[in-house]
């Protein structure tokens, strides 16, 4: 169900949604409606590189949650710890997300037409602004996502036999995707003035008038 709220307050109260409710399934349209905000992302030459995998059928799920749960206990430190217990859950209880969309880029093609290769620090820079635009739409119709990476890195090419991707494709990110079991709300960040400098690095900042209405929280 889409929420009435502006874009500010999307930004200012989105949260990484690890742990959903899987009995409360994401409707095609709502799907549908993530996928194509990420295609309406700025595109350096309009290439387009993003692509998309909607998985919901449940035995590759099941698969990608174990190859997920792997990648988990080679990156995060004891389950009980503060700050990783949400990533833990989300290992446990990946193949219960109603939804998960894979994101690939693809090699695009410079302005004579002509392949261009695609590194896969290119390859983010060009799709990470169309994840960014997901998560807000996801955070407009009142679900939730978050972006994780770790099953590319230890999985890439385990998951690319499973889903069927092409050698040349490079793994972005995966999004879980279901209505929240908490729910979204106001974060706690640094204030603008202790990560930006004025000209050079270092070289404090002030602004005239302050930032933003609604942020700060």
């Amino acid at each position: 169900m889409t929420e009435d709220i502006g874009l500010f307050e999307a930004i200012y109260t989105m949260r990484a949604i690890r742990r959903q409710r899987p009995d409360l399934p994401v409707s095609d349209a709502d799907v549908r409606a993530i996928i194509e905000a990420g295609t309406q992302a700025p595109s350096g030459g309009n290439n387009q590189s993003w692509r998309f995998i909607v998985v919901r059928d449940q035995a590759i799920k099941d698969e990608l949650g174990r190859l997920y749960r792997d990648s988990v206990t080679k990156v995060l430190v004891a389950p009980d710890v503060s700050g990783t217990k949400a990533e833990w859950y989300l290992g446990e209880h990946l193949a219960e997300s109603p939804v998960i969309i894979m994101v690939y880029a693809i090699p695009g093609t410079d302005h004579q037409g002509n392949p261009r290769p695609l590194s896969e620090g290119a390859a983010g820079r060009q799709v990470v602004p169309a994840v960014q635009n997901m998560l807000l739409a996801c955070r407009g119709l009142g679900l939730g996502s978050n972006f994780t990476s770790a099953i590319g890195a230890y999985h890439g090419d385990d998951i690319k036999a499973l889903l069927g991707v092409p050698d040349e494709a490079i793994f972005i990110v995966m999004l879980p995707i279901g209505y929240p079991q908490g729910k979204h709300g106001p974060k706690t960040r640094q204030p603008v003035e202790e990560v930006t400098f004025a000209n050079r690095w270092g070289q404090p900042i002030q602004f005239d008038g302050g930032l933003v209405a609604g942020g700060g929280a």
